[in-house]
């Protein structure tokens, strides 16, 4: 399955200019989706006096709408120009965050972060889980979903690595204004898009695809660790140069997962991330009170731990996906990481104060637990299953 990821020799290459758009559309919008979520967290605890967990809590309830329309994708998608489903959901993510505007009422503020959430799958699913695959030769569709899932979360580090600054500078109006223009840059980017179209296949109104593979269900829970880690760390710190660390991080760990980890097994590319970030949140924990630069050392280290995690559990959710259920997959993996990482995201601001090691030892746990899981359950569970 990896020498999908590896083709040193093929001069057929997947970033066409279509799968180049429909990249940065992800990159972008990641952006606008987390600038929003440190932004209006903040202005919930410093504008209306709420609490961060209060603020948190609020904030999650995104996740809500990650799986609230999902058994209607496939339908959708069908029905519907797939490009014009993905344009749709982007306006529908800018109206609902112009709304923030215009209400400071806490029920409707819930509202609102749940049309977010709905929003945000039917981008996610329309873009990464079906035009990117659309749009790509079927030997470089992993290296194509790799790649977008991968730049995805970039933008999503750079979004929380420049809110501090932002903030900073702006008001929160114009922090919203910012984090529309960003989605409507996206939005833009996909009208150069160009789809082949697609004979209807007439699915049922209702129906999994498009939306969640139970068959990959095993590895999902691995995800699920490594994604409230990194909702935690999301959570632990409003230092932009904690999350620009963790960024450079991200970066070299791709990098290193692509070119120098290209050979390793998936069982070694996935212990080896999840050791890293063990030792990412030693070395935190070491010096957190001693040295600031050794401080900032461990975060890059966890960068590079998430990021090769990240990289090679979600190829087990394409090796996992039969004919046809690429898509599908690719779609499990996201939601299940986004919705994840609220979850940590929440757990962090409701259980401890901003610098405190104790989330440092729960994480180390949860990695530890994914890391045994994996050796116990999900390597022999793949090893079972008809893979790619």
């Amino acid at each position: 399955m990896l020498d999908n990821y590896y083709y040193p020799n093929d001069k057929i290459k997947i970033w066409s200019k279509s799968y180049t758009l429909l990249t940065l559309c992800g990159f972008f919008f990641f952006i606008s989706t987390y600038l929003f979520l440190y932004v209006s967290t903040m202005h919930l605890v410093q504008d209306k006096g709420m609490s961060f967990s209060e603020a948190s809590l609020l904030i999650s309830s995104f996740g809500i709408g990650l799986f609230l329309t999902g058994i209607f994708n496939s339908y959708w998608i069908d029905a519907y120009k797939r490009k014009s489903v993905c344009q749709f959901s982007i306006i529908l993510f800018i109206l609902s965050t112009i709304g923030f505007l215009y209400t400071s009422n806490a029920l409707l503020w819930i509202v609102l972060r749940v049309v977010q959430g709905v929003a945000f799958s039917l981008v996610i699913m329309t873009t990464n889980s079906t035009l990117v695959i659309d749009v790509t030769p079927s030997h470089h569709r992993t290296a194509a979903n790799t790649s977008f899932l991968w730049l995805s979360r970039l933008g999503m580090l750079i979004g929380l690595a420049s809110a501090p600054l932002l903030s900073d500078i702006f008001s929160f109006t114009e922090l919203i204004y910012i984090v529309i223009g960003l989605a409507f840059f996206s939005l833009i980017l996909t009208f150069s898009v160009e789809v082949y179209f697609h004979a209807p296949l007439d699915p049922p109104i209702c129906s999994l695809d498009r939306f969640l593979l139970p068959r990959t269900f095993v590895p999902a829970i691995n995800l699920a660790g490594i994604a409230f880690v990194l909702g935690t760390l999301i959570g632990y710190s409003t230092d932009y140069l904690f999350f620009a660390f963790l960024t450079l991080g991200f970066l070299v760990g791709y990098m290193i997962a692509k070119y120098k980890l290209s050979t390793l097994s998936l069982r070694s590319g996935f212990e080896t991330g999840g050791i890293l970030m063990i030792l990412g949140l030693l070395l935190v924990i070491l010096t957190l009170q001693l040295n600031i630069f050794f401080y900032y050392f461990s975060i890059f280290i966890m960068g590079i731990g998430l990021s090769i995690s990240l990289t090679y559990i979600l190829f087990h959710f394409v090796g996992l996906a039969h004919h046809c259920e690429r898509g599908t997959a690719n779609n499990t993996y996201v939601l299940v990481g986004e919705f994840c990482i609220l979850l940590g995201f929440l757990f962090e601001n409701s259980w401890t104060t901003e610098g405190s090691e104790r989330i440092c030892y729960v994480d180390m746990l949860v990695i530890l637990c994914s890391l045994i899981f994996f050796e116990v359950v999900t390597r022999k569970y793949y090893n079972r299953q008809d893979c790619r």
